[in-house]
């Protein structure tokens, strides 16, 4: 899946929460992460969201959109709620 791939599924909500909730859930800062980001999202953030914040991510990094979108989607929650070092 690539990132304009990512993007266009935020045209489908039903998979668009399915695909951003399962990153945010792989990346808890106890875990390996995403391609070494990890991030800390407050349990109370609820699925759109997640995908409120990385729609706009991948729209303000449209050059990025022909990388993989696991990793992009990974950056964007990272950089929106990072892991406390």
């Amino acid at each position: 899946l690539l990132g304009r791939e990512a993007f266009a599924l935020l045209q489908d909500a039903g998979v668009c929460a399915g695909f951003v909730g399962a990153v945010a859930d792989i990346m808890k800062c106890e875990s390996p992460g995403i391609a070494g980001q990890r991030a800390a999202v407050p349990a109370e953030v609820g699925l759109l969201e997640l995908a409120l914040v990385v729609e706009k991510w991948l729209g303000d990094h449209a050059g990025d959109l022909h990388k993989a979108g696991a990793p992009l989607v990974a950056r964007a929650l990272a950089e929106r709620w990072p892991c406390s070092q």
